[in-house]
Order: structure tokens, then C-alpha cells, then sequence
């Protein structure tokens, strides 16, 4: 039988972790990772963007965001890559792409919502 303190410090540990992160969302693929994420259309201050090959093979590689929610990781071989989100105070977003040189080039459009919930 689990004794009522360790029940509590159990049951906050997983709920901690249940808003820590949120879903992965699918970007599709693209021929260069490059976009802006936003707020219902304001641009977010103060996160960071890093990518890493969805194999986990390589360290990943972090960019700030520009002042109107920019971001660009140049010259990607192709390949699945997993893109994390963090902004201090807030869920982490987690999203998947798949760089292939045969892709339509657009850019992302990552909207994250206000209030910082999945």
C-alpha cells in the first residue's frame, strides 16, 4: 500500500509531466525549415526553436526567434526532423517535418494559443 505523502508527490509528478509537453503535431514536408510561430496572429517573444533529427543521431540545433517570430534552419539534409518549442512558463510544442529537396517550398506557420495550452 503506498503511504498518503508518496501518493500525493506520485500523482503531482504525473501531472506535472501531463502539462510539461504537448501533443506532436505533423508539419508535413517542406524542402527548408523556415516560417514563424505565432499567437493568433502576434508573433511570440522570447521562445526557442531547436531541431534535431528525428533519429536523435545529432545534438540538436537551437535558434532564437526574431522580433516578428521568424526562424530558419538552413541547408537540412533530407530527412525527418523533430522541431521543440519552449517558451519559458509554457508547455513545451513538439512538431515533426520531413525535408525533402521534391517538396513544394512554403514556409511554416506554427500558432501556438495564448494562454500557452495545447
Amino acid at each position: 500500500m503506498i503511504k498518503r505523502p508518496a501518493m500525493i508527490a506520485l500523482m503531482c509528478t504525473f501531472a506535472s509531466a501531463a502539462v510539461a509537453q504537448c501533443p506532436l503535431v505533423n508539419l508535413g514536408r517542406v524542402p527548408e525549415v523556415f516560417g514563424a510561430v505565432r499567437t493568433s496572429g502576434t508573433p511570440i517573444e522570447g521562445a526557442r526553436l531547436s531541431i534535431q533529427p528525428a533519429d536523435r543521431k545529432r545534438p540538436p540545433t537551437q535558434v532564437g526567434l526574431g522580433q516578428d517570430g521568424t526562424f530558419r534552419f538552413p541547408r537540412l539534409a533530407p530527412g525527418e526532423y523533430m522541431l521543440l518549442l519552449h517558451r519559458k512558463g509554457f508547455p513545451d510544442n513538439h512538431y515533426s517535418v520531413r525535408v525533402a529537396a521534391n517538396a513544394r517550398r512554403k514556409p511554416l506557420d506554427i500558432t501556438v494559443s495564448i494562454a500557452g495550452a495545447c
